[in-house]
């Protein structure tokens, strides 16, 4: 089972700007969560305070039960915590595969082996030796999110994986990350598409403004009159 991660009263500051203020969160290894809010929600801050991009002015992030609210981000990463970027940022002059390696951490011919099964598995393989330049968006996201698997996380933040993606790689993406949480990888996805939380988490939990408003079931989350009311409005 993966470890779990512990959001103790993290506030993150800018200015006069409060982005996470006081936000207390534990996940455990046994469901796949969400994050949703509004842009501006503080849901990506909560990610970088996480996987050690920025620091929380108050408050304490704890993996495995130890502290990581100082640890260098690389590190947090390979302690088995890895996060995707909204970007989905790929070096454009290397081939996919050698995106994917780039994020390796063991022997090369190994990782090449992991890499062309992960790219099977995404249904991503005819790209292998494209420049990952001449990718679409969309496909840029998958990549970004199989170059995250490539360092063999146990845990994972899932920054807007499917925006972009078109749908039927959607369901493939989603389908090939349910067999990873059933093989024991935790997951935390933040996705303004309503229906991907429904279908892919178990538990939600929904930010407005920098704080905690709800938590519960993908349903309960949904049908809730606070969220009803700051986040979905005429999605809901």
């Amino acid at each position: 089972m993966s470890p779990t991660l512990s959001i103790e009263n993290v506030t993150k500051r800018y200015g006069a700007l409060t982005a996470v203020d006081s936000v207390d969160i534990r996940f455990e290894s046994d469901r796949k969560y969400g994050l949703i809010g509004p842009n501006g929600a503080g849901k990506t801050t909560l990610f970088d305070l996480i996987s050690g991009v920025q620091r929380p002015d108050e408050g304490e992030v704890v993996y495995d039960g130890t502290p990581i609210t100082t640890v260098p981000a690389h590190e947090i990463t390979e302690r088995g915590l890895a996060r995707t970027f909204q970007e989905g940022d790929v070096f454009d002059d290397m081939t996919v595969i050698e995106n994917l390696l780039a994020a390796w951490p063991g022997r090369l011919e190994e990782g090449v082996r992991t890499g062309d099964g992960l790219l099977e598995q995404f249904e991503m393989a005819h790209t292998r030796d494209q420049p990952a330049g001449d990718l679409s968006g969309g496909q840029k996201k998958v990549i970004g999110l199989v170059r995250t698997l490539m360092t063999r996380p146990e845990f994972v933040l899932l920054d807007e994986v499917l925006a972009g993606v078109n749908p039927t790689l959607q369901q493939t993406v989603l389908d090939d990350l349910d067999d990873m949480h059933e093989s024991g990888t935790t997951f935390v996805m933040i996705e303004h598409d309503i229906n991907a939380i429904m279908e892919f988490t178990d538990y939600v939990f929904a930010l407005s403004e920098g704080q905690l408003i709800a938590e519960g079931t993908p349903e309960e989350v949904r049908n809730d009159e606070t969220v009803l009311a700051s986040y979905l409005g005429e999605t809901a």
